[in-house]
């Protein structure tokens, strides 16, 4: 069973969807860029994206949840992985939203498998972030689309959010389950696949 949804995975829709988000159209996924002749910026198109791609798969519930987030300032005195700085308390809002896409379960609906990518990209840089977290992005669109098709005892439920803004979406979300009490066994959290040597 495990082996024959191993090769249901499309190295075909991973590549195309790297590229998709990472060159064209989007090249950065943050709120502080528009691309020309575009109305919405970067994340908010990514969203839009995200939303189509989840909601035509079968059984798939994908909405947005909306936040409101600064992208951080630049400081380019420090070490370059540390190049971010927190914004200042004069510096505007954006709305902003996760993307959350859900297969019920059938029957243990309530007991929630957590799969979460953030879907942005470095505010404080032109950074296309195709390791940090395009590869997470298009795994978790890969699993969905795999697990969509099958009959599943407990959710899936997969968080699209962002954390290279401030503040961290995710930590929302989490708040928000811890709230109303939420089952959740396990968490996936993917973040710069293959970013790293393994060494390190």
């Amino acid at each position: 069973m495990i082996r024959n949804i191993l090769n249901e995975v499309s190295a075909e829709n991973l590549k195309h969807d790297l590229f998709y988000l990472c060159r064209e159209p989007f090249i950065f996924r943050t709120v502080s860029y528009t691309a020309p002749w575009h109305e919405k910026n970067s994340l908010d198109e990514v969203d839009d994206f995200l939303v189509e791609r989840c909601s035509a798969l079968p059984g798939v519930r994908a909405r947005k949840i909306p936040n409101k987030i600064r992208p951080f300032r630049c400081d380019r005195t420090k070490n370059i992985h540390h190049w971010y700085e927190l914004p200042h308390d004069g510096d505007p809002w954006f709305d902003a939203a996760n993307v959350e896409a859900t297969i019920p379960g059938k029957t243990l609906p309530d007991e929630i498998i957590q799969l979460v990518s953030h879907k942005d990209s470095m505010s404080w840089i032109e950074s296309p972030g195709a390791h940090d977290n395009a590869t997470g992005v298009i795994a978790n669109l890969e699993i969905l689309r795999i697990l969509s098709g099958l009959n599943l005892k407990r959710t899936v439920r997969v968080l699209f959010c962002n954390e290279e803004h401030n503040p961290w979406h995710s930590r929302t979300y989490a708040a928000a389950a811890r709230e109303r009490n939420a089952q959740i066994p396990a968490v996936r959290n993917p973040d710069s696949i293959d970013g790293k040597a393994p060494e390190d």
